[in-house]
């Protein structure tokens, strides 16, 4: 990976010049220059340092027992002409577009930039979004398009589960999606997602089960409770086949705790971190 400030952020080196990665998987970059040093910066993910030009092994700290340490950073020094930097990292919780950029505003300017887009599993670069109406929007699978909606559906004999989040922005949301869709696919469980964000917002989501709906007035957060103080929540919330509230969590972070969803759907579970509607 060349770092160079002649070479602008909208050159197509890469698809629509967007370095496309994966959720959960790792990657080692090796990065050069040829005019000048350039301190190297990355948003969201911090790197390890494999290698450098300027660092010596023997001189590496290292713990009690003589192993390397690991040095984590998100921003180093890439010299001119001297040879490859190696940095690994590894893509675990956040979705969605960030910036890796040269940290000289003047080289920044001149297009030493690139967008950097992390996916969910299954999903494709660029997400598509195939509308349809409520009543004909059905589960899918991770493979299919994700679906939107107009409404949350009403029970249709079987339990339900409804998750408000505030956007593809919001990588805690993001990182929940994800990990639910894993866990509640194939549980006969109809799962909807409501979004703060607008219907366009909605591309940048992962592939996932469940029924996507667009609240950007925020309707159904104030209905369902999901609003404090004039701001959208996080929240989930489970109800059974008639429509009855079992489990319900409002507040600063989602919850992440796939098998407590589950134990609130069961037979006689007894509902869990429950608080009144506003």
């Amino acid at each position: 990976m060349g770092f160079e400030p002649t070479v602008p952020c909208s050159t197509p080196v890469f698809e629509n010049g967007v370095r496309n990665l994966q959720l959960g998987k790792a990657d080692e970059w090796h990065l050069s220059a040829q005019v000048a040093h350039h301190p190297f910066h990355i948003h969201v993910n911090p790197f390890e340092i494999i290698e450098h030009p300027w660092m010596v092994d023997d001189e590496m700290p290292r713990d009690e027992k003589g192993r390397r340490r690991t040095i984590w950073k998100d921003t180093i020094i890439v010299p001119d002409r001297q040879g490859t930097v190696k940095i690994r990292s590894r893509y675990e919780r956040y979705i969605g577009m960030f910036v890796l950029h040269c940290h000289i505003l003047d080289h920044e300017d001149q297009g030493m930039m690139q967008l950097v887009k992390i996916v969910g599993p299954g999903a494709h670069s660029h997400g598509s979004i195939e509308k349809t109406d409520a009543a004909e929007s059905t589960d899918s699978d991770l493979g299919k398009n994700n679906r939107i909606s107009d409404a949350i559906p009403a029970p249709k004999g079987k339990p339900s589960v409804v998750f408000f989040v505030k956007g593809s922005a919001c990588h805690y949301c993001m990182s929940q999606l994800t990990k639910m869709a894993g866990a509640l696919s194939g549980q006969d469980v109809g799962v909807s997602v409501v979004t703060a964000s607008s219907v366009k917002d909605l591309q940048e989501f992962p592939r996932v089960p469940f029924r996507l709906i667009a609240d950007p007035n925020g309707k159904l957060f104030k209905k369902f409770g999901a609003m404090q103080d004039g701001e959208a929540q996080h929240a989930t919330l489970v109800m059974n086949d008639r429509g009855k509230e079992l489990f319900r969590d409002v507040g600063d972070e989602p919850v992440m705790d796939a098998a407590a969803i589950l134990r609130s759907i069961r037979p006689r579970s007894t509902p869990t971190r429950l608080s009144p509607v506003n």
